[in-house]
């Protein structure tokens, strides 16, 4: 990410890291501080060592995968080989729609088709992305030590999906949290809105 920065020469940038992407964000923030402005951590998923119980079923794939690093890569190369577009659309509705204003989102065939291309270019080529996020959970990742104050961290948590919990996992003193009403997992697409002002 670092060289992406310079090869656009930007002084700064605003992050929005959502779910199993924190590893990353926060190795970031934590290796250039001064690259790293106002940022948001959307429904960040804690590490393994302080996972809550879920009781959705994305969350409770999830969580298995996380718990079972030998499952990581099987599971990924399985969607490689399946990534036609009715299956994935099938599994999108199967496991989004139980929390309703996601379900919504899906109708929508402009959301759905960026969701489509986005996993299919996942896992396109290589699953070694998909199955790489997720080792890093397995593998028993903690977020960096204290990681300052000053970048202007927000963590925004969506007020329709369950088991939102404690956050003082987050080695971030001075964030501040931001609760989204009516938002579920598809937050970026139903509440971009809301995004955008917590980058201000």
């Amino acid at each position: 990410m670092a060289t992406v920065v310079e090869r656009l020469r930007l002084k700064r940038v605003r992050l929005i890291v959502r779910d199993t992407g924190v590893p990353a964000g926060l190795a970031f923030a934590s290796a250039y501080p001064d690259l790293l402005g106002p940022s948001v951590l959307m429904n960040p998923h804690p590490p393994m060592s302080r996972s809550q119980p879920h009781s959705t079923f994305v969350a409770s794939v999830q969580k298995h995968l996380l718990r079972n690093p030998q499952l990581v890569s099987v599971f990924a190369e399985f969607l490689r080989r399946q990534l036609t577009t009715p299956t994935i659309e099938r599994v999108m509705f199967r496991a989004l729609s139980e929390v309703a204003v996601d379900g919504r989102a899906l109708e929508d065939p402009e959301v759905r088709g960026f969701l489509v291309r986005d996993i299919q270019a996942m896992c396109a080529r290589s699953t070694w992305g998909f199955a790489g996020e997720h080792a890093v959970y397995a593998g028993g990742w903690e977020p960096p030590a204290d990681l300052g104050a000053g970048a202007g961290w927000t963590v925004a948590v969506s007020a329709a999906l369950p088991d939102q919990g404690d956050f003082s996992w987050l080695p971030i003193p001075d964030a501040r949290r931001a609760l989204i009403d009516g938002a579920g997992v598809l937050l970026q697409f139903t509440h971009p809105d809301e995004i955008v002002k917590l980058l201000a």
